[in-house]
């Protein structure tokens, strides 16, 4: 078993059960802690969440109109990031994954064992109450809101509700055995259904799951508002318009095509190849050149950018393949929630 997802409801005392879970085990406990110290040394920033918080950085029902479509773009982010650093730990050793969606990002991983951790909503309170110190009427409000605030975010980034039965394999009820019973149940299923044949995710498994984000990613910044310009423009691939919507939504002025640079001559000094990059952002005075083409013509365009170099040391001029895409995606997205955090 390579990784154990834990979905619990608030106050059911799902994390006491990852720790115990985790140490009969021997997985690497992973929450919010070790996901934010992956993002700081992988983006240089920490998620908009607030310490010691479970819930998501903003409820997308909070905000209205364009507001609530740009809040759905950075809870995307928010979680792109996350199963950035999961996946890339999941290569590595053999984790217990608390929340952020495990049971969403994981769900086609055959070294998977996805756990759920549920109780009555009338004994959540109360623990919560005794836990935190609360009246019982405040705690029965704060689990109903933090049950609202997590279903409306997997449903937001993930599409579906965390209730459903299909996506573990294990839903314990910890109203009615206590942690120690509970775990020993846990341990017992992830063992005989997956813990004799152990391995780490497969490069394969976390190239599809990368995949599946990027798609996520890019059908939620189709849908973002665009500046007047990109209304006006025909671009001549997808991925263009994509990225001058990424742009749009990061304030960062770019004009499509602005210069054609000569650079190649017959010997009668007439022009016979050009070469005209995709955008040029005038605040960092960078050209953008994008490429998801097959290798073959990567090749010929990369050949064009290296002759303009040659030809035209002064322009400042940046190939982008589809990662570098992605990864500008999530550093801006990193940034921009941490300037609003």
């Amino acid at each position: 078993m390579a990784i154990v997802t834990v979905s619990r409801q608030f106050g059911s005392r799902g994390d006491d059960l990852a720790r115990e879970l985790a140490r009969r085990t021997g997985f690497r406990l992973v929450g919010r802690q070790a996901l934010e110290q992956g993002m700081r040394a992988q983006f240089g920033v920490d998620p908009p969440e607030p310490a010691g918080g479970r819930a998501p950085p903003v409820d997308p029902e909070s905000a209205g109109g364009a507001d609530a479509v740009r809040e759905r773009a950075r809870l995307n982010l928010y979680a792109n990031l996350i199963a950035q650093i999961a996946v890339e730990m999941a290569t590595r050793e053999h984790l217990v994954l608390v929340g952020r969606g495990g049971q969403f990002l994981f769900r086609e991983a055959t070294c998977a064992f996805h756990l759920r951790v549920a109780a009555p909503k009338q004994w959540r309170a109360a623990t919560v109450a005794a836990e935190m110190g609360l009246a019982p009427p405040a705690a029965a409000e704060l689990v109903s809101r933090c049950d609202a605030v997590q279903t409306r975010y997997l449903h937001t980034v993930f599409g579906r509700s965390p209730q459903h039965a299909d996506l573990y394999h294990l839903t314990l009820n910890t109203a009615a055995m206590d942690v120690e019973r509970a775990g020993d149940l846990a341990f017992r299923a992830v063992e005989s259904t997956l813990l004799p044949g152990a391995a780490l995710l497969s490069p394969e498994t976390a190239e599809r799951i990368r995949l599946r984000s990027q798609i996520r990613l890019a059908r939620h910044f189709a849908d973002l508002p665009g500046s007047p310009l990109l209304e006006r423009v025909s671009f001549a691939h997808p991925s263009e318009r994509v990225f001058a919507r990424l742009m749009d939504f990061y304030g960062i002025e770019w004009e499509y095509e602005p210069n054609t640079f000569p650079i190649e001559w017959n010997e009668q000094q007439e022009v016979t190849e050009a070469f005209t990059p995709d955008f040029y952002l005038p605040e960092l005075d960078l050209y953008v050149e994008l490429t998801t083409m097959k290798q073959s013509l990567v090749t010929r365009k990369n050949r064009k950018v290296k002759r303009l170099r040659e030809l035209y040391p002064e322009v400042n001029i940046r190939v982008f393949y589809q990662k570098d895409v992605e990864d500008l995606i999530f550093k801006l997205g990193a940034s921009r929630m941490a300037m609003a955090g």
